[in-house]
């Protein structure tokens, strides 16, 4: 294995292609970077796993082809200016549910939460192994296009229809364009249905054991997830606060196992 360095940014590279089983073939990555050499490092071998790669050296420049281009996934790696960062991921998700991995050379819990509260699904810090981001975002495509092995929960109640299974989440009979991690974080509470889950509970199990005691930026989550499948978000029906405890999803339909 060898590596590729670039000032205090380390790339562990895999001796060779990336393992088939884990392979996305023909989906498409928009790298974001404003680091030329590591872009290029990443660029080789998001392409030798058979990735098609775009590649963007700002925020402007990538949210432009975001949108132009709509990618099955993004990179972002996380700027100088951090708060271009962030503003970019806002941004992104305005307009796309792809999945977003945040690369950063920061491993303050503080920059991970604000990562994650401006819409990341995953977060790689510095220095990375190229086959570990590779297998973490072949893991984030395939619950993102909805191969999930063995039958799940089903819900449906004429207005949303949800099935864990197969990744559908419907709304009025269109797709609700849930991210990953909204998908996850419904995917919880569905588990739970009827019963309030703890708001460290659900961060536990939607984003890892090491976030349990910074929980605020569950509410931007849960509020994103409202806009997308409550009639009114502002008086919810389907996911509902206990105040000081957490959250639970109230089932009024059709609630069976696959």
């Amino acid at each position: 294995m060898s590596e590729t360095s670039r000032g205090s940014s380390t790339i562990s590279q895999p001796a060779g292609t990336g393992n088939q089983e884990t392979m996305v073939r023909s989906n498409s990555v928009l790298l974001i970077s404003e680091d030329e050499a590591m872009s290029r490092v990443l660029s080789i071998g998001l392409k030798s796993d058979g990735y098609q790669v775009l590649m963007a050296p700002d925020g402007h420049e990538g949210i432009r082809q975001a949108f132009a281009s709509r990618p099955h996934a993004i990179i972002l790696d996380l700027f100088t200016r951090k708060g271009e960062s962030i503003r970019t991921c806002e941004h992104l998700r305005r307009f796309t549910d792809a999945p977003v991995v945040v690369l950063s050379q920061d491993h303050d819990v503080e920059d991970r939460l604000a990562a994650f509260a401006a819409g990341a699904d995953d977060y790689v810090s510095k220095p990375f192994n190229l086959e570990e981001l590779f297998l973490r975002l072949g893991s984030i495509l395939r619950r993102s296009s909805g191969v999930r092995p063995g039958g799940d929960l089903f819900y449906d109640d004429g207005y949303l229809k949800v099935h864990l299974a197969t990744h559908r989440v419907e709304v009025a009979r269109s797709s609700a364009g849930l991210t990953p991690k909204e998908f996850d974080l419904l995917a919880a509470l569905m588990r739970n249905a009827g019963q309030t889950v703890p708001t460290a509970e659900l961060v536990a199990a939607v984003w890892g054991e090491e976030y349990v005691d910074q929980t605020d930026f569950v509410k931007v989550r849960i509020h994103h997830l409202r806009r997308k499948i409550e009639r009114n978000p502002r008086d919810p029906r389907y996911i509902v606060t206990e105040r000081g405890i957490g959250y639970r999803f109230d089932a009024s339909g059709v609630l069976t196992q696959t």
